[in-house]
C-alpha cells in the first residue's frame, strides 16, 4: 500500500511558507489509478523542534466516464472507426466499452 500511496499523493510545499503567524501552506496533489481506501499521517517538522501530526483518511473512488466516442453512419451502410487506447503507465488497466442507452444497437 505504501508504494501505491507514494505514487498517488504528492505534497508540494509552497515557497511563501513562513512560520510567522503559525501558518504554513502545502499543495497536495492526488492522482490514483485505481480505487482504494487507506489512512496516512501528514507530519510537519519545523527547525525549532515543533512537530505537527495530522491523521487523514484517504479514499479514492472510481472516476466518472470521461470519454465518449460517437460513430454515425447512414442507414444500411457499414461504418467503422479505428482508434488507439493508451494507458498512462505500463500496468494493465481494465477497459469497458458499451452502447449508450440512446443508441440503436
Amino acid at each position: 500500500m505504501k508504494a501505491i500511496l507514494k505514487d498517488a499523493v504528492k505534497v508540494i510545499q509552497k515557497e511563501s511558507n513562513s512560520i510567522e503567524n503559525y501558518k504554513i501552506s502545502f499543495d497536495i496533489l492526488l492522482k490514483a489509478h485505481k480505487p482504494f481506501k487507506t489512512s496516512a499521517h501528514f507530519i510537519v517538522l519545523l527547525p525549532n523542534g515543533c512537530r505537527w501530526v495530522q491523521r487523514y483518511e484517504i479514499i479514492f473512488t472510481v472516476p466518472p466516464v470521461d470519454d465518449k466516442i460517437e460513430i454515425v453512419s447512414e442507414m444500411n451502410k457499414a461504418a467503422s472507426a479505428r482508434f488507439k487506447l493508451a494507458n498512462r503507465n505500463k500496468n494493465h488497466a481494465k477497459f469497458k466499452a458499451y452502447f449508450a442507452p440512446s443508441s440503436s444497437a
